[in-house]
């Protein structure tokens, strides 16, 4: 069951589940977009100045935030489709499946999935990334990354993913260690991130616990505890650098 909720700065959530079961928004009623240009806009960002062609490692599609906010910074870069790049990973067939149908111009499970992703790209285009392209600049660009392979959009990320190439920038989008909790254990955040991260790589999350911090440091990762969204109290803002 998807409920759309409209976030404080006019950007759309989901809900996944009854509230009564506990289904809990994938954002910040505060403002789903501000969120995501606080939390991911540094990292992707960076990704663009650190590597000449940056892949970015998005753990939790949803509706599409990330995805379409690293396709803005991208293009503000003056990257090509095929010199940048990414892999996202998502549990929900249904959102996958919906984002790519709206990327094609094809019909997606009902008005208000095509409704939400047209409100993230204009609000991308116009708040997120000021001075970048027509928000229809960006779909394209976007889905020439997903068409031409160089991002792919996978199932579900578990402890028996195998991640086969590095990326310079992670943005760890996982829902809360209470609905996802094996992608918060120490030892799974430890393999996975000797896996993902390149020798130069920047990771950003919503999350600061200590599990993540120790996995970070284990990484070799400088950390920045930032401020988190709104009300929550700490984010995680971390770099790997080459090791001279």
């Amino acid at each position: 069951m998807f409920t759309f909720i409209q976030t404080k700065d006019g950007s759309p959530t989901l809900r996944i589940g009854r509230p009564e079961d506990g289904g809990e928004p994938m954002h910040s009623l505060e403002g789903a977009l501000s969120e995501t240009r606080y939390i991911y806009g540094d990292a992707l960002l960076k990704a663009s100045e650190i590597e000449a062609r940056p892949r970015v490692l998005s753990v939790g599609l949803g509706l599409g935030y990330v995805e379409i906010l690293a396709a803005a910074c991208f293009l503000k870069a003056g990257l090509s489709a095929a010199e940048c790049g990414g892999v996202t990973y998502e549990l929900i067939d249904a959102l996958r499946d919906n984002f790519v149908n709206w990327l094609r111009d094809k019909p997606t499970q009902d008005a208000a999935f095509k409704q939400a992703y047209d409100t993230i790209l204009e609000g991308t285009a116009n708040v997120s990334v000021p001075g970048t392209s027509p928000p229809d600049e960006i779909k394209t660009f976007l889905r020439s990354m997903i068409e031409g392979g160089s991002w792919r959009l996978e199932g579900p990320l578990s402890v028996s993913t195998k991640i086969e190439e590095p990326f310079g920038c992670i943005c760890f989008d996982a829902f809360s260690s209470k609905t996802s909790p094996d992608l918060w254990n120490e030892e799974f955040l430890k393999t996975f991130l000797t896996q993902a991260s390149g020798e130069r790589c920047v990771l950003s999350t919503y999350a600061c616990t200590g599990t993540l911090k120790r996995a970070l440091i284990h990484a070799e990762y400088a950390l920045t505890i930032r401020a988190g969204f709104a009300n929550k109290r700490d984010s995680t803002f971390a770099v790997k650098h080459a090791q001279p």
